[in-house]
């Protein structure tokens, strides 16, 4: 008698243990089960974020679905325990039985109906929500990952189809079927409706192709919309003084896609099944202090300095500076022009007394003697460390582009029509090469510093 008593408090502690521990011993189990499932959610988000912002509002969309199903199997739960808790505190087991069953069924039943809403109705109820189609794909994915299948051109998933063995074919979700041996499943797909955003008919939809938040730079979409093949071009245009350092396409999923540089600031992708979105970071163009520290990125001569150095035009005054102020002599402003034009073989040799054949420029006072673009100073002299004046410097360019005719004046108070420089300074002011000093000035007599002249020289040969 004694051990059967024993055995009935072993099989049944709901009516033998005393309450305080036995609230204790069926209390912790479902504490830390509720512990699980709210870290759950913290961790998701957390590693969601790290994805993408979007990637994380689709999951803050998707949490009420997670918490009607949890409340739905919890609330079941707690029926059933109770319930359970009754039958076996009253010594009733083919009652407590029937509601273990019960309460199994309930579960299979209710996994079903969410299993059928995921794949019916997932993607719906986040366009309830939102119209962004990049949060709509990744919100559908969470609620129901899709199949690992690449879809037919045009297609999209539909459900699965169970072919038996008699040739009766069953999808799924829906019925019950017994699967046997040789049972093959079949994916079955449907047409992709024609976008009402635009973009085409032909049974094909668009997608949104969209920019990420960009600093120091700008980016240019060929298309704002594009369908699955479709190839896109991005334009990017960094910010003066800065550089691409970045630059990434990503599809609803947060994959990288690959990327084609066609040059010029240019890059190609073909379109996924799905919207993308395009992020580029700028970093500051360091490249002008590999050649002088005197030439900030804000100066007016920073992409002019920069061609110059980077073509071989210029060198600097020393290792490190380029000084812009300083005053351009004539040998400087030859050396340059002569550089620019891609330092071409003199036919013979300089006659000008003051250039001796080592000099540094002698080859440039030769090219520039045979083009016509100075004759010297007179006397067989060139000058050379003589300060070259505006008005030289802008004659010297107009003669090395040929002397092109020009009509009217530049408009400058003091630039004669009757100044052997006339000419040349209305063919600059023509093709924006100089808009003077101000004060409806050209400066015709100012010293040419380096840093004008190397303008002008970038605005001839880079710009134009």
């Amino acid at each position: 008698m004694e051990e059967n008593q024993q055995a009935t408090a072993r099989e049944n502690i709901m009516g033998t243990m005393n309450i305080n521990p036995l609230l204790v011993k069926l209390s912790v189990p479902m504490m830390v089960s509720m512990l699980v499932q709210a870290l759950y959610n913290v961790v998701d988000s957390v590693f969601v974020a790290k994805l993408s912002e979007d990637a994380l509002n689709a999951v803050s969309l998707a949490f009420p679905v997670q918490n009607l199903m949890i409340s739905v199997a919890v609330g079941t739960g707690v029926g059933i325990n109770a319930l359970l808790s009754k039958s076996l505190g009253e010594k009733r087991q083919e009652r407590a039985n029937a509601a273990a069953m019960n309460g199994l069924f309930l579960a299979v039943v209710s996994c079903l109906v969410f299993v059928f809403l995921g794949l019916t109705c997932s993607r719906g109820f986040f366009l309830m929500q939102t119209d962004q189609q990049t949060i709509v794909d990744y919100g559908a994915t969470y609620l129901f990952p899709e199949n690992g299948f690449t879809a037919p051109e045009g297609k999209r998933f539909v459900r699965w189809a169970i072919d038996s063995p008699d040739g009766n074919t069953t999808s799924l979700p829906g019925g019950g079927l017994t699967i046997f041996q040789g049972t093959t499943a079949y994916a079955v797909w449907e047409d992709i409706p024609a976008s009402s955003g635009g973009g085409g008919g032909g049974g094909r939809t668009s997608y949104a192709v969209s920019t990420g938040k960009t600093g120091n730079g700008t980016l240019s979409l060929s298309d704002t919309t594009a369908r699955r093949g479709d190839t896109v071009t991005i334009t990017v245009k960094p910010d003066k003084g800065y550089t691409l350092e970045t630059i990434t396409v990503t599809d609803s999923r947060g994959s990288a896609l690959t990327l084609t540089d066609k040059g010029g600031g240019k890059f190609a992708f073909t379109m996924p099944s799905g919207s993308v979105t395009v992020n580029a970071t700028f970093m500051e163009d360091n490249s002008i202090l590999n050649f002088f520290v005197d030439v900030p990125a804000s100066a007016y001569y920073y992409d002019a300095v920069k061609w110059a150095a980077e073509q071989g035009i210029t060198g600097g005054t020393d290792e490190n500076h380029f000084s812009p102020d300083a005053s351009c002599t004539r040998a400087q402003i030859v050396t340059f022009l002569w550089r620019a034009a891609g330092s071409p073989e003199p036919k013979g040799a300089v006659n000008m007394t003051d250039v001796p054949a080592d000099a540094y420029y002698a080859k440039a006072v030769a090219w520039a003697i045979e083009n016509g673009v100075t004759s010297g100073t007179g006397a067989g002299q060139f000058s050379p460390d003589a300060t070259c004046t505006r008005a030289q410097g802008v004659t010297f360019l107009y003669r090395a582009a040929g002397s092109p005719a020009v009509t009217g004046s530049a408009g400058f108070q003091d630039v004669s029509g009757s100044d052997y420089f006339a000419a040349a300074v209305a063919w600059a002011k023509a093709n924006d090469i100089t808009d003077g000093v101000g004060n409806g000035l050209f400066g015709s007599k100012n010293s040419c510093t380096r840093a004008q002249i190397v303008t002008f020289l970038y605005r001839v040969f880079a710009e134009q």
